[in-house]
């Protein structure tokens, strides 16, 4: 995977990649164009995490992630005549066509509200809690940051980016730990020393930190839910190693 990755990035295939299955996106459902149409008016689009990585690799996306870069955070004329819905963090949920699309106003991301980083296009993979979700792509710019991605596969490693006077500021840290357990067994990637801790320290305040898990996972990956009570079991003994 490492390898593929680097050599796509050295002559820009991923880049060519990636718009060509966007395009694509947008020929086989007109109303997705027209979503991204009616959202390219409130700022230039910036892709992230998992589906850049499943549209490099041309696999499907789980869903779409899009931070609109935009001094607004009302979007709802852009979704007319679609089904959405709007999370607690401020961000919209819609399904168009059978595809799920998450929709964030720069301005929400989580490290920039909390004013961690600047709001830019250069800031989105470094407010990333995983290094192996740290992808971004501008849509306008035909522009991919990839970097802590590409040292996560190429070192095998799974790690935190944040620093650590802010990590536990993140707000969803039984997702983070459902999602280490995900990469790591669906991708082979070992956990870093601050991984390990992350988990441990996270473990050792929660009641019940399986059932936690359990939920999470359910409400974060919905009908996806693939783990059990006894796969959590195994990764708090891993941490423990």
């Amino acid at each position: 995977m490492g390898g593929a990755w680097k050599c796509a990035q050295d002559d820009d295939k991923q880049t060519h990649v990636i718009l060509k299955r966007i395009e694509q996106l947008r020929t086989v459902s007109p109303k997705v164009d027209r979503l991204l149409n009616d959202l390219s008016a409130y700022g230039d689009l910036i892709f992230i995490g998992g589906a850049v990585r499943d549209l490099a690799e041309c696999r499907t996306p789980r869903d779409y992630d899009i931070i609109v870069d935009s001094s607004h955070t009302d979007f709802t004329a852009a979704f007319s005549g679609l089904s959405y819905k709007q999370n607690r963090f401020g961000g919209y949920k819609l399904k168009v066509d059978g595809m799920e699309f998450d929709i964030w106003g720069i301005q929400t991301n989580w490290a920039f509200r909390e004013r961690l980083l600047a709001p830019c296009f250069e800031n989105i993979s470094k407010g990333v809690f995983f290094n192996f979700d740290a992808l971004s792509f501008h849509l306008q710019r035909q522009s991919l940051d990839c970097t802590y991605f590409l040292e996560a596969i190429d070192n095998r490693v799974l790690d935190i980016l944040l620093d650590d006077e802010v990590v536990w500021k993140n707000p969803t840290p039984e997702v983070n730990v459902v999602r280490a357990w995900k990469i790591h067994k669906t991708r082979g990637l070992q956990f870093s020393d601050r991984v390990r801790k992350y988990i441990r320290d996270w473990a050792a305040t929660a009641h019940n930190p399986q059932e936690r898990l359990l939920e999470a996972e359910r409400k974060h990956y919905g009908d996806k839910s693939t783990y059990s009570h006894e796969d959590y079991a195994q990764l708090l003994s891993v941490i423990d190693v």
